[in-house]
């Protein structure tokens, strides 16, 4: 076989993975699948044509800058955004011309310092005008925060010059439009890797991506089937499967990575690995050293020698063991000031400082016993024959010990963490037993992995050699036999066996995070400072779009039970010619008159922040189109008599049943409807609990007796978070939406009101048997009608129907189908609300 036809079937082998990429939607929020396909294609036609790949790089990158931001496909129209394309451009073109060319490298040092500080005042900066520029540092940023300190520090150490394309092509690494996280590469390293587009570079990359691939599908299935919402952790083994699970997250950092390093290999530059089975190391220095190497290496040169050096006076023990501690207190800032660039905060909290400030006193005092032990002479000399099972123990320990200060570096509060923490103290013999089963469990992968290392030389010198077909042959029946499963849920129609399949090939949040995102979009804690969590996505394109009404200023609080209320008379434009109004009585609605028309027949609306029509311009919402269809499309009689019908809207963001029963009480009562339309949502007790959380939280006036003496019973505080809070209502958090609801039913049955419950789930919502159980008990025992719109999106199921990743309200489309949908419910049920429908 020549190397040309070698070298094809690579590209074909990385078109077969494209494919996939597209089809599981791996990192979709990052436009993963553009920057790939382009990387690919452009090193395809480099080698088709025998083209130079380094010199043609620019032309790459300005493909990528294009792609990502001056082309956009927005339901099905082409917009471009030249203005954006070239503010950019112009931004990299004067960085490069201030950094390149030759001139004292003090002056360079000064000048890349300025251009810092300008760009990062877009991030400070919070007029109107400059904010919406935040995508410079956004961009810029990740290309050169980190590249521009080891560009300049090797200036003063590099014997030979690189050439100028080289150092335009370390600066403009495509891989960082998709993957932001991806800025540390050693400059010297890079410039004296290039090789060229052959049959080692085609083969180290797709090797690179096919093992990125694998660990993110490995992602997906440890985020979707291992961890769970914190509510559900009751006993000592579930809080150390949360705790381990968290940590094998950090796969999606991991996996990104590798994906990001072999495009750069597939362009010529054949850079070393970063990531080294991390979960196998055998102590905590072992573990730094095969953590993120780029970053090892950028910290040891900058930081760490001359620090080493300067100190060395003390003691060679001494200064070992305070540079190294003080390397993880400059790594802590550092990441701090990477999310400054990304995410345009600069948070410094107490969980940070105790997870850096602990990994670093570890890594520490393992150099320094290390050092000893060589010095002495006493390291070991002689291997047991078994000592891969000792490192494995080892590994064990590093596994967990890591496990434990991640959970504390990525949870919401140290307060949160130990409140999961303590319930370890409900241990039983089948929590121990689960335990040791998941210990054993590692310890039999890494004795392997260490066993091999051992002796991969001589006893298993075989598979060394064929460990690439063998990497191939397993990734493809790794991926085949998802893809198969695919095939064999959909031909069962086996709904329990789409469900764990569907995750891993859908780009979506696991339950815990979607109560998580369901909770901080009332209490605007959407972001988070958790990279490998499904939620941190990119925050330029999901703020594109004005879709958090909890941002649109168009409530006030009111201190009491129902929170807030909508401001009367309250218009907001948005882009694309959005509007979102609020009428004088607070009602998103057009106005109606108090006083009930004779020839009308009134139903109010109770609802949330769906049926207000989040997102979507005023008359868009469904409840706007149901009432439009029912007067221009049928004639509505009631005991003969034609009337109009009128939907009026009294739902307000972030109601729960709690505020939706005085909303009625004490304003939509007294409007006199005909009926009512209550909505109901998914997962009701979390919500619910959300409610309780932000009501004791903010000290409101509670003025309900039933409320204010469970409050008092169950000892909530302010102090509890959401997941506490769930564990100390128990039950009660049913009996708050029953008691609701009953209140509700009992002024509509006094008033000769008909009572109608509408099921919506949202978007993105699964819809389980405790929610069923629930409508079906609340409506039997209140004797109210259940419309059910629980299968809405069942046919869209693969459709774009949400605002964003993160903001599961329905978009235009979405309220399309609710709209339909609800109509045909009340044509199908005319008869409960004592009206006959005829079509025009």
């Amino acid at each position: 076989m020549t190397k040309k036809l070698l070298n094809a079937l690579f590209y074909v082998l990385f078109l077969f993975i494209g494919y996939f990429i597209w089809k599981f939607q791996v990192e979709k929020s990052f436009n993963l699948l553009t920057i790939y396909a382009l990387t690919v294609g452009f090193s395809f036609i480099c080698f088709l044509f025998n083209i130079e790949i380094k010199k043609a790089l620019p032309i790459l990158f300005l493909s990528g800058l294009f792609m990502m931001y001056c082309f956009e496909l927005k339901d099905g129209v082409v917009q471009y955004h030249y203005r954006q394309f070239f503010i950019l451009l112009g931004i990299y073109a004067a960085l490069l011309l201030t950094l390149i060319p030759r001139y004292p490298l003090l002056y360079k040092k000064i000048a890349a310092v300025v251009w810092m500080i300008l760009i990062a005042g877009i991030y400070l900066l919070k007029g109107n005008e400059i904010s919406t520029y935040r995508y410079i540092p956004y961009v810029i940023g990740s290309f050169f925060m980190f590249r521009t300190v080891s560009y300049l520090h090797e200036l003063k150490f590099i014997k030979k010059e690189a050439s100028v394309m080289d150092n335009i092509n370390y600066f403009l690494l495509v891989p960082n439009f998709s993957l932001p996280l991806f800025p540390i590469v050693d400059y010297k390293s890079f410039i004296t890797s290039y090789e060229g587009v052959n049959t080692n570079t085609l083969k180290r990359a797709s090797l690179f991506v096919c093992r990125g691939f694998f660990q993110l599908i490995l992602y997906r299935i440890i985020y979707h089937d291992i961890i769970f919402p914190i509510s559900e952790i009751h006993t000592a083994s579930d809080v150390f499967i949360y705790v381990l699970s968290n940590f094998l997250t950090i796969l999606r950092v991991i996996g990104a990575f590798h994906i990001a390093i072999g495009l750069v290999i597939l362009t010529g530059y054949n850079i070393p690995d970063l990531f080294n089975n991390i979960f196998f190391s055998t102590g905590f220095s072992n573990l730094w050293r095969r953590t993120n190497m780029y970053w090892k290496n950028f910290i040891i040169k900058i930081f760490y020698y001359p620090i080493y050096f300067k100190i060395k006076r003390i003691g060679i023990y001494s200064a070992l063991f305070i540079a190294t501690f003080i390397c993880f207190f400059i790594t802590w800032f550092l990441h701090t000031y990477q999310w400054f660039w990304i995410k345009s905060s600069f948070p410094i909290e107490l969980k940070d400082a105790i997870f850096w400030g602990s990994f670093g006193l570890l890594v520490a005092i393992n150099t320094l016993l290390q050092q000893k032990d060589l010095d002495r002479g006493t390291a070991k000399k002689v291997i047991p024959a078994y000592d891969f099972i000792q490192q494995a123990f080892y590994g064990l320990i590093v596994l967990v010990v890591m496990s434990v200060l991640w959970s504390i570096w990525t949870s919401d509060s140290l307060y949160n963490w130990w409140s999961v923490i303590t319930l370890a103290r409900n241990i039983s013999l089948h929590d121990i037993a689960k335990c040791l089963y998941i210990a054993i469990f590692y310890l039999c992968i890494a004795s392997s992995y260490h066993f091999y290392q051992k002796h991969k030389e001589k006893k298993l010198l075989f598979i060394k050699k064929n460990m690439t077909i063998i990497s191939y042959v397993g990734f493809i029946a790794f991926i085949g036999g998802i893809f198969l499963s695919m095939v064999i849920a959909r031909q069962l129609n086996n709904m329990y066996f789409g469900l764990r399949i569907i995750p891993i090939v859908s780009e979506r949040l696991n339950k815990a995070d979607m109560m998580n995102i369901d909770n901080g979009y009332y209490t605007n804690l959407i972001s988070t400072n958790n990279y490998c969590s499904q939620v941190w996505t990119n925050d330029y394109d999901i703020n594109k779009n004005p879709t958090q009404y909890i941002n649109m200023h168009a409530t006030r609080p009111t201190y009491d039970i129902l929170l807030a209320e909508n401001i009367p008379n309250t218009v907001l434009k948005f882009k694309d010619n959005m509007t979102y109004s609020i009428n004088g009585d607070g009602q998103h609605d057009k106005t109606y008159a108090k006083v009930k028309p004779d020839s009308c027949y009134r139903i109010i609306l109770l609802g949330g922040s769906y049926e207000c029509g989040n997102g979507v311009s005023d008359g868009e919402d469904f409840l706007s189109k149901v009432e439009a269809s029912l007067n221009e499309h049928y004639i509505a009689r009631v005991n003969g008599e034609v009337k109009h019908i009128e939907l009026i809207n009294f739902s307000v963001n972030g109601y729960m049943l709690m505020q939706r029963y005085y909303q009625y009480k004490d304003k939509a009562r007294s409007w006199h409807p005909d009926a009512v339309f209550l909505f109901l949502h998914t997962d009701y007790r979390q919500r619910i609990t959300n409610y309780v959380s932000r009501l004791v939280y903010g000290e409101n006036k509670v003025n309900d007796p039933y409320l204010k003496d469970l409050i008092a019973k169950k000892q909530i505080t302010k102090h509890d978070d959401n997941d506490a809070l769930l564990k100390k209502l128990g039950d009660d958090a049913d009996s708050i939406n029953t008691y609701a609801i009953h209140g509700i039913s009992s002024m509509t049955h006094q008033d000769n009101t008909r009572l109608i419950a509408v099921f919506l789930p949202a978007v993105k919502d699964i819809v389980m048997a405790r929610d069923t159980n629930f409508n079906n008990y609340v409506c039997q025992r209140f004797d109210m009608k259940l419309l059910s719109l629980a299968d809405v999106f069942y046919s869209q199921k693969n459709k774009d129907l949400s605002l964003s990743d993160v903001d599961f309200h329905p978009n235009k489309k979405a309220n399309d189908l609710i709209a339909k949908k609800l109509l045909d419910n009340i044509i199908l049920h005319q008869d409960y609300l004592n009206i006959q429908f005829t079509k025009k």
